[in-house]
């Protein structure tokens, strides 16, 4: 009983905090993020009849059916229509990706609850999962296959079902890709990383190119890179990270963290959106299992902690 106590109680609870945290951030937090005008939430409302207006009767090649994320707003459009309220489904969405990056935190942490919460209170993860619903839902899919799919095969098929979602995940199953290469070819960690830092440039500063070739409307979007100062903060908070638990990071969350993170800082220099690849940064840190302890951590929470504040203060002017 007692052994029975031990693994079924730290589950339990995992479980029950990663259903309530998802509950407040599916109706607060979006509420919240309804308010502001300039939330991504609000173009997924106004434009939930895409697939319609768009694409409906269109004749699309396979690359054109993937560029335009077209899987997405068909079934966000046949959902939303279905309910009858497409906040209901972008809430549905939230909550999903919310729990699911939660519990499996957890689960990657051994069922630590503090350390996860502390990581996943960053008001840059709340708006990501509030507002940037097609991007975190297909990251949920690509969680899933990772943890779930013993078999590379089967974790390709389900990445590039998330692809189809939206096309970043493409970048992240290459990431993937190399790092599973490198775990069977026994290569040093920092030559996997390496040949990561090369992907970032590919990924990151030639995209505008590479779209330009394939036809991409976001070629031509404008940069949107943020302050000097907040960049510098959150250099600060990875290279605290990385120091601290560079040994412990060779798993494929830890690889995935450490490719967010290089991405972010490559967009910072590139004047372009560097805030999708903090929010990536944030839940695969949490996925990746490092930071046990309060008090054995103490170092990289009091750094945290400030960036969480600072990001506060940011995020709600």
């Amino acid at each position: 009983m007692p052994y029975l106590r031990r693994q079924v109680v730290p589950v339990v609870v995992a479980l029950c905090v990663s259903l309530l945290l998802a509950l407040l951030v599916a109706n607060v937090i979006v509420d919240f993020r309804l308010t502001r005008e300039t939330s991504d939430i609000y173009a997924y409302v106004r434009n939930y009849d895409r697939y319609e207006r768009l694409y409906f009767g269109r004749s699309l090649s396979e690359l054109e059916f993937l560029l335009y994320e077209v899987h997405f707003h068909y079934w966000f459009q046949e959902l939303s229509d279905f309910i009858g309220d497409p906040i209901d489904v972008l809430r549905g969405i939230t909550f999903l990706s919310c729990f699911t990056f939660a519990f499996a935190s957890m689960y990657r942490d051994s069922w630590r609850l503090a350390p996860v919460l502390l990581i996943l209170s960053h008001p840059r993860f709340l708006d990501f999962v509030s507002s940037q619903q097609r991007l975190s839902f297909a990251l949920t899919v690509c969680v899933l296959a990772i943890l779930l799919c013993g078999y590379f095969f089967a974790r390709a098929v389900l990445f590039l079902v998330a692809a189809s979602f939206h096309t970043y995940v493409a970048v992240l199953l290459s990431a993937t890709v190399l790092y599973t290469i490198g775990v069977w070819r026994e290569w040093r960690y920092r030559y996997v990383l390496l040949l990561g830092v090369g992907l970032v440039a590919v990924a990151v500063v030639l995209a505008p190119l590479i779209l330009g070739i394939l036809g991409d409307r976001r070629a031509d979007s404008e940069g949107g890179a943020t302050g000097m100062l907040y960049t510098a903060m959150w250099l600060g908070t990875y290279a605290v990270f990385g120091f601290l638990y560079k040994k412990r990071l060779n798993s494929i969350f830890g690889f995935l963290f450490m490719f967010s993170a290089l991405s972010a800082l490559a967009a910072f220099a590139v004047d372009a959106y560097s805030e999708r690849y903090i929010s990536l940064s944030i839940v695969f840190m949490a996925l990746s299992g490092v930071v046990r302890d309060l008090r054995r951590d103490g170092v990289f929470f009091c750094v945290y902690t400030v960036n969480v504040g600072v990001s506060y203060a940011y995020w709600l002017r």
